[in-house]
């Protein structure tokens, strides 16, 4: 008699379509992830009701990664919670925004605004940040793009050039060119996102890599996500994403990237899995799925722009989160659903199965006018600069 793992790969490996890899993320590394998402996976659903999540991913942190200090772990610790609690806050207030008729263009526009603010970014500061972004983001998704295209190609990105571009020139930043950046920024964070249901590199190796029964706790995953309060199960998660980050599994991650960064990556994942099930199960339209995932993606840059704003990563970190993020989050994310259960992660892959297809077709479609969109507000960023310049007689 087939066991529930034998049963759903035998299932996964009836999905169409072409297999995309990308280089540096091998099935390998995805092999050592599986038991360090199921130890803190399994560990969480066996957590005393009256232990904190705070003490609870510590200790697991702790033991997992022995090398630090109490101190670096409390600080790790700390950083993930605060990614999660961050990542929840940015998706209900995006949410909230466009149910009252705002777009999510103009949603990320304010919030980053608002963040510059609070942080006392100069405008000449605010607008060499943002072309950073708006340069990172473009570059990553023609290579999301070069991947969809690729009908089972291998994609490499060079991600040393990527940290080697230097700013723009800072003269002209106003006001009004920089919320036209901005907004061009949001366009581009929410291709990345419908580029996640056709991009499913990371959902694939993960189904792979889930060999064995789910975790005995399974039912309390499942119950977690099915419920949407989910934010414990992203924090272990993101937690097991941070250890396999250090452990060299995660190649494609630097072993520097924030504790908040890795939370956010392990969130898209987890949110994105939830869409795929959801939608294979009639709970949601396929444009209502897609419209989820680029809320997703746009919740997830939104924090990342937020909390590197004045650090020294800054803008890196985002050469890879189109591409990386979407594979790396949707490789936890995967790993979750299937975790959660044969009836989850069977959801999840019929849900990758039916979207993908019209995902890959409207992601085509929409690149051609977001390509359109960004060069407008280069333009717009240089005419108004000009402009300027000349009123004032220089």
């Amino acid at each position: 008699m087939s066991t529930d793992a034998e049963i759903i790969d035998a299932e996964f490996r009836e999905i169409t379509g072409p297999e995309v890899t990308i280089a540096g993320f091998t099935e390998g590394d995805v092999q050592k992830m599986m038991p360090i998402v199921r130890q803190f996976l399994s560990s969480y659903a066996e957590k005393p009701q009256e232990t904190s999540m705070l003490d609870w991913l510590g200790g697991e942190l702790s033991k997992s990664l022995s090398e630090k200090s109490p101190e670096e772990i409390i600080d790790i610790t700390k950083g993930i919670i605060k990614g999660v609690e961050g990542f929840t806050k940015n998706l209900s207030s995006l949410n909230s925004a466009c149910d009252n008729g705002q777009t999510k263009e103009n949603w990320l526009r304010d919030s980053l605004k608002a963040a510059a603010e609070e942080k006392g970014l100069s405008t000449e500061e605010y607008g060499g940040y943002l072309a950073n972004i708006s340069r990172a983001l473009t570059d990553s998704n023609q290579a999301m793009m070069d991947a969809i295209e690729s009908k089972g190609g291998t994609i490499t990105l060079d991600m040393e050039a990527a940290k080697e571009e230097a700013p723009p020139p800072a003269e002209g930043w106003n006001q009004y060119n920089t919320a036209a950046l901005a907004a061009s920024i949001g366009k581009h964070a929410s291709l990345s996102g419908m580029g996640s249901a056709a991009l499913t590199t990371g959902f694939n190796l993960a189904f792979k890599a889930a060999k064995g029964e789910p975790i005995s706790g399974a039912n309390i995953i499942e119950a977690a996500l099915a419920s949407g309060s989910d934010e414990e199960v992203k924090e272990a998660a993101a937690g097991a994403l941070k250890v396999g980050i250090e452990r060299g599994y995660v190649p494609l991650l630097p072993k520097n990237l924030s504790a908040g960064a890795v939370a956010n990556i392990a969130c898209i994942g987890v949110e994105n899995m939830k869409v795929f099930s959801q939608y294979s199960k009639g709970e949601i339209s396929g444009v209502q799925a897609l419209e989820r995932m680029a809320r997703n993606a746009v919740a997830t840059v939104t924090g990342l722009s937020c909390e590197g704003m004045g650090t020294a990563l800054g803008a890196t970190l985002f050469s890879f989160v189109p591409v990386v993020g979407t594979t790396v989050g949707g490789m936890i994310g995967g790993m979750v659903g299937r975790l959660a259960g044969t009836k989850v992660g069977q959801a999840v892959q019929a849900g990758i199965q039916k979207i993908r297809p019209v995902a890959t077709q409207i992601v085509r479609t929409t690149w051609n006018t977001v390509k359109s969109v960004a060069s407008t507000a280069w333009n717009m960023v240089k005419s108004i600069g000009s402009s300027i310049a000349s009123f004032f007689g220089f």
